[in-house]
């Protein structure tokens, strides 16, 4: 995987406190930028201050919190992108599977997250919501 002097639209990623430690560990393990909350500095006294460190920083937001699916309180237009996984997918490899899909989807492009909110209703299906658009996405299980 190309590092991020060779691939300077790389994702990075601002891991809220609900989805823990774990993701942003594995994402960094993988080679991305990913921050928690503690580690990026972040003093945060509610969302929408996380929501918007995440815009200056430039980087996607994992939550588990649904709350960033309101696109009134959290508009589009200010969005660097959000991927919410729904709290009943938090096993490790449920998460996992959420990501990988979400990566593959973007091509590893941190632009393509812009303005976007990935709801996985499960690590099976998703909803990808955008100014304008809205598209489901699902995918079967292999036996």
């Amino acid at each position: 995987m190309n590092g991020p002097s060779h691939c300077p639209s790389k994702t990075k990623f601002i891991v809220d406190e609900s989805a823990g430690s774990e993701i942003a560990k594995a994402l960094q393990e993988c080679g991305y930028d990913a921050k928690r909350l503690a580690d990026a500095g972040v003093r945060v006294q509610n969302d929408d201050d996380l929501f918007t460190a995440a815009w200056k920083d430039n980087r996607v937001i994992v939550t588990h919190n649904q709350d960033f699916l309101d696109n009134g309180r959290f508009p589009p237009t200010t969005n660097p992108g959000v991927i919410v996984i729904r709290a009943h997918n938090t096993s490790e490899n449920g998460v996992a599977r959420c990501l990988v899909k979400a990566l593959r989807l973007s091509g590893d492009d941190a632009a393509w997250f812009r303005a976007k909110k990935l709801d996985f209703a499960s690590d099976q299906a998703l909803t990808i919501t955008s100014p304008g658009s809205r598209h489901r996405y699902e995918w079967k299980r292999h036996k």
